[in-house]
């Protein structure tokens, strides 16, 4: 055959048919009954019982000290495996009494202990990990490998398989495969260990001596990003860490298992293994060969790799970040890396060909659908687990020679072809739908006519949109333009029936009821056009359809849908980067495909997920440009309580929000608060964290404030909470009631437009629950005359101290404004300031002082101590006293400030556990938030600015014992 004669396309339609023949053979191999080996792999695999190939070498004294001098770390101090998993520094005053963890004190880490005495990691503990005697494995050593003065002498890449469920997913394989190729390539010497469990490995480069942590971690990164030009990384799903992973660590540093452990060697783990995965024969041997590499070599090939990758000498480790990051470099396509087009197919995910496409492209694509999980690093520097939680969030996938990535990618991955000029074909294999007859019977205001043909210029999108913008119109008027059958996918159950309404509200579908077949296969006709699908009920037509998502798959997995849709739309399509809304978007072939939110981001900033899987935002319409448009007052009245934390609930969320919800007078406050409300013919709803509060709080509303006060929660059915909603719509406008929920039960499209105070009774943080529970007061109402939430503060419990500085900042940047009165609530005093904005004004209030001025700085920096001293020397000389409130500690930098401060006539308080930031400026101008003044602050945080008395005192109020104020 004359393979120079054949174009691209009959090539590729060649390899193509060699392979489906393939795999017909083996089918038909199957069925008879003859065995043969699928692939080189397994020719190559060497028997379960692997350990009886390794040769039993005598552990002697040299050896041990030989081992611990090639994988070196920490001396000082090492970890032992626990009987349960997890790894333990070894200290000698473990089992003391006056151990915290002997006496279950929490909040008190091993490294942070006083008491602390560690074990040193002598020939016996080695000598036990190679021996491997313990049945339960807890002679593992965990070896520290960075030093106290922040250096390595290994560099070790750890892949694990996160599967654990399928032990027989050997994805990481590829990994460490590839890995050894790069090393290979390269010229490096790699050790390759299986684990100890069997299900991961460990690839390690052994250095010569100790370097800084930041020049192994340089050399780590570029060695990735080198291999990357020629070797295939299908997936990052697998890649955990590197280490080093960081320049310096205040503890111990991670840590890592050492290989070469006794009992799992002896099961053909723990060991050294060939590119064929046997385990080699002498691996004491293969240790005495392996080249550590110098200093000076490592740094030649830095030098070599930065030319090679035009990454200039002058870059160093910090600015390539912190983290291994091959994924993210914002490199451009190379159009000698493909063979003519590139060849892309739409379906379910878009698929790009990879038969004429070389490994350097083909990395650079799957990296446009990974990126960093914020999950894991947010775990990490919370000090807690990482178990089975990848560091790399990969969305990708190769399927057959094509690499898969999300449909959200189009325009980035096209963008890229332009911009390096490379050609490109396109095959559309989606589902186009049937054709319905439908139009539209509504009218929509501009901004939504807008956001409409924003989104009718793409196949996909998200329309990001404040509550009450009128999502549900949007989409209906996109389905009258699309006039495709449409499946509308719910997160929320209880929104189904509202969607149903609203659609017949603002369609005409002319289309003739479908005929479906029961059980018995009687055939029957639908009641309705449109359908629905959750739980039991299944009045599926096929035309249009609403959805619950936790529906669409039955207890086996199959899917209860039974049509194609030419047209998808996902309901509060920020919960699309939940698992179970992932697999459903994975799947999904329709051409349109549009997802609508009133959040663009999500807590665990997983969003990214959404709009790779739906595409980006079309259309963003803003909580502050609804509010800007609508002709009423947002206020936020801050309602200061003096409660302190007991016990527990210092040291513990759970117990501190349990602590707060059954404050006796915390809770009359709040009742006090709502009589008033209804007093001044207001319209609230009380929103609580528990089912228990709700509760609490409804009783009592009922029996002595409002005989129309209502609850829904968790424990009503879906059904008896609607009812409720419906029995709230229907009384006049002048009829008043209280409505009492919990948060988790009123979410984003609750509908009940007459409410216009929010009683924020539990502590929340982040942007998008705040707009999400201010959503509940923002809908259009004809009598509607304000919006104001009561925010209830628990400024000396740092926990909900802290959350209450991230709602300023939501607070501001919704567009809600601070009151302290009700009665004059349009006071030019009280504003939200940012950082960038607050300063001139602060030091206004400092120079125009006339008594006293008191500031909270939990922490100090010198800049603004020395700037601070220097704005109130006059206002001393005029007589006008100077108090700071600081935390009290032992660090030399800042007992030199506070005595700066003392030797400037400035009298400094010192507390044990201070973390709020304030200042009371002659007793009633107060800035409280989350800016420290006279410390180091976030260019995201907030302050607010109020005249109060009242909140002055509430702020300056220190109990000299930790008890409740009014106990």
């Amino acid at each position: 055959m004359n393979l120079e004669g054949q174009n691209l396309e009959s090539l590729r339609r060649m390899v193509r048919h060699l392979q489906e023949e393939n795999q017909e053979l083996k089918e038909l191999l199957k069925k008879s009954h003859i065995t043969f080996n699928e692939s080189k792999e397994e020719m190559t695999t060497q028997s379960i019982n692997e350990g009886v190939c390794i040769k039993d070498t005598y552990i002697y004294d040299k050896l041990i000290a030989y081992f611990l001098t090639l994988f070196q770390g920490r001396r000082d101090v090492y970890a032992l495996r626990g009987s349960k998993g997890g790894y333990f520094p070894q200290c000698y005053n473990r089992w003391k009494e006056y151990c915290p963890k002997q006496n279950s004190q929490k909040g008190v880490s091993c490294q942070k202990c006083p008491y602390k005495e560690w074990k040193a990691l002598d020939r016996e503990v080695g000598k036990d990990h190679l021996l491997g005697y313990k049945d339960n494995c807890t002679d593992v050593i965990g070896l520290y490998p960075l030093l106290e003065d922040d250096t390595y002498k290994l560099i070790v890449f750890d892949f694990d398989n996160h599967d654990n469920k399928n032990s027989e997913n050997n994805d990481w394989k590829d990994e460490i495969d590839a890995i050894r190729k790069i090393c290979h390539e390269n010229g490096i010497d790699v050790l390759i260990e299986r684990s100890r469990s069997g299900n991961g490995a460990h690839a390690w480069i052994l250095f010569k001596e100790f370097v800084p942590a930041s020049l192994a971690r340089e050399f780590g990164l570029l060695l990735i990003e080198k291999g990357a030009q020629s070797i295939n990384l299908k997936s990052f799903r697998y890649y955990d860490r590197m280490f080093p992973t960081q320049d310096h660590s205040e503890g111990l540093g991670n840590l890592v298992a050492l290989p070469l452990q006794g009992q799992a060697l002896r099961q053909g783990n723990s060991a050294f293994v060939d590119e064929n995965w046997n385990p080699y024969y002498d691996q004491w041997k293969l240790l005495t060969t392996v080249h550590q590499l110098s200093k000076n070599e490592i740094e030649e090939h830095i030098y070599k790799w930065k030319e090679e990758l035009s990454i200039p000498q002058t870059l160093l480790t910090m600015d390539l970040g912190k983290r291994i990051k091959p994924w993210k470099k914002d490199e451009n396509f190379h159009s000698e890396d493909v063979i003519e087009k590139l060849s892309i197919v739409l379906a379910d995910g878009i698929y790009v060909d990879t038969l004429n496409l070389q490994p350097r492209i083909q990395n650079q694509i799957r990296r446009l659908s990974a990126f960093d999980n914020p999950i894991f690093y947010k775990n990490h520097n919370l000090g807690f687990s990482n178990w089975n939680q990848p560091r790399v969030i990969y969305l990708g996938e190769d399927i057959n020679d094509y690499i898969k990535i999300p449909r959200g990618l189009l325009e980035t991955l096209l963008n890229k072809c332009h911009s390096s000029n490379i050609e490109y074909e396109i095959v559309d294999k989606r589902e186009k739908g049937k054709p319905i007859n439908v139009s539209f019977t509504g009218k929509l205001r501009d901004e939504q006519l807008t956001a409409a043909s924003d989104l009718l210029n793409y196949d996909n999108g998200v329309l990001n949109a404040a509550t009450a913008f009128g999502k549900t119109v949007v989409s209906s008027y996109l389905i009258s333009q699309r006039k495709v059958n449409t499946l509308i996918i719910m997160q929320s159950v209880s929104l189904i029936d509202q969607w149903v309404d609203e659609l017949h509200r603002f369609l005409e579908i002319n289309e003739n009821l479908p005929v479906y077949k029961t059980k018995t296969g009687k055939e029957k006709q639908r009641k309705d056009l449109i359908g629905v699908l959750h739980g039991s009920k299944n009045t599926l037509t096929g035309i249009i359809d609403v959805v619950s998502v936790n529906s669409i798959y039955d207890n086996e997995g199959n899917c209860r849908l039974n049509h194609e849709y030419g047209m998808v739309i996902v309901d509060e399509c920020h919960h699309g980067a939940s698992h179970v809304f992932e697999n459903v978007l994975r799947q999904i072939n329709s051409k349109y495909i549009y997802g609508v939110s009133a959040n663009d981001k999500r807590i665990d900033r997983l969003e990214k997920k959404v709009y790779m899987q739906l595409g980006p935002i079309r259309h963003q319409y803003t909580s502050k440009e609804r509010i800007e448009k609508q002709s009423i007052d947002h206020h936020v009245y801050p309602r200061f309580t003096r409660i302190m934390a007991l016990g527990d609930s210092k040291n513990d969320l759970n117990s501190a929000y349990a602590f707060i919800s059954k404050n006796e007078n915390r809770n009359n406050m709040i009742i006090s608060d709502i009589k008033k409300c209804i007093e001044e013919n207001r319209t609230p709803i009380v929103l609580t964290r528990y089912k228990d509060h709700a509760k609490l709080l409804y009783e009592s509303l009922k029996k002595n404030v409002l005989d129309h006060t209502y609850l829904i929660y968790g424990d009503h059915t879906l059904k008896e909470n609607e009812e409720v909603r419906k029995t709230i719509l229907a009384l006049s406008h002048d009829e008043p009631f209280i409505l009492v929920a919990t948060s988790q039960s009123v979410g984003e499209g609750f509908n009940v437009p007459r409410l216009d105070t929010l009683f924020l009774t539990s502590p929340v943080s982040g942007e998008p629950l705040v707009d999400q529970f201010l959503g509940r007061i923002n809908r259009d109402y004809k009598y509607k005359k304000s919006a104001i939430v009561y925010d209830y503060v628990d400024s000396h419990i740092h926990y909900f101290n802290n959350m209450y500085k991230k709602r300023l900042s939501a607070y501001r940047k919704i567009g809600f404004d601070v009151i302290t009165d009700l009665v004059d609530n349009k006071q030019n005093v009280n504003h939200i300031y940012n950082y960038n904005d607050y300063l001139e004004v602060f030091r206004q209030d400092i120079h125009e002082s006339n008594k006293s001025i008191i500031i909270s700085s939990p922490q100090l920096n010198e800049k603004k101590v020395l700037s601070f001293i220097d704005l109130i020397k006059d206002r001393q000389e005029k007589g006008v006293s100077v108090n700071v409130f600081t935390k009290q500690t032992d660090e030399p930098y800042t007992n030199n400030l506070i005595d700066l401060l003392y030797g400037n006539g400035v009298f400094v308080e010192v507390y044990p556990d201070l973390d709020s930031y304030f200042a009371v400026i002659d007793q009633e101008i107060v800035w409280h938030g989350g800016i420290n003044l006279l410390g180091k602050s976030n260019i995201y945080d907030s302050l607010m600015r109020v005249k109060s008395t009242t909140i002055a005192e509430e702020l300056i109020f220190r109990p000299t014992e930790t008890k409740d104020f009014d106990s």
